[in-house]
């Protein structure tokens, strides 16, 4: 994580080496010292819940109910056209770096008690309509 290495660099401390670890120093972006991205790929993993950016593109899948949503956030930047339908390649590439990234991680030391359905683009206190798209996301 980011705040990891950040910090640890704030403070002057070295990251352990017995461990991959995967976050940026973000000091130099805070501090305009570097203008490139921190990142060219971002993994966002829960339960039945996979999300990966890679460069401009996003791909999100879920288990729960059986979905791939697919966007390019540099045409598209608020995730109004799901491409996936139409893009069946691009998802394949991403869903294959998902799996490569959640095959490096560690397993959680516990599962989730619960999982419960979050709307994609809507507020919490906004009305459900049968064509809401939705999420189910651990606790």
């Amino acid at each position: 994580m980011d705040i990891f290495a950040t910090t640890a660099n704030a403070v002057g401390a070295r990251a352990p080496t017995d461990r991959i670890v995967d976050g940026v120093d973000l000091l130099p972006f805070t501090e305009k010292k570097a203008s490139c991205r921190p990142h060219e790929t971002l993994f966002w993993r829960t339960d039945s819940y996979r999300v990966v950016r890679h460069f401009d593109w996003k791909l999100q899948v879920t288990e729960i109910p059986k979905k791939d949503w697919l966007y390019d956030l540099g045409a598209d930047p608020t995730e109004q056209k799901n491409l996936a339908p139409t893009d069946p390649q691009r998802v394949k590439t991403l869903t294959s770096k998902i799996v490569d990234f959640n095959k490096a991680q560690v397993k959680p030391l516990w599962p989730s008690l619960a999982e419960g359905p979050i709307p994609i683009d809507k507020m919490m206190k906004d009305r459900q309509s049968p064509d809401d798209e939705f999420i189910y996301y651990a606790n």
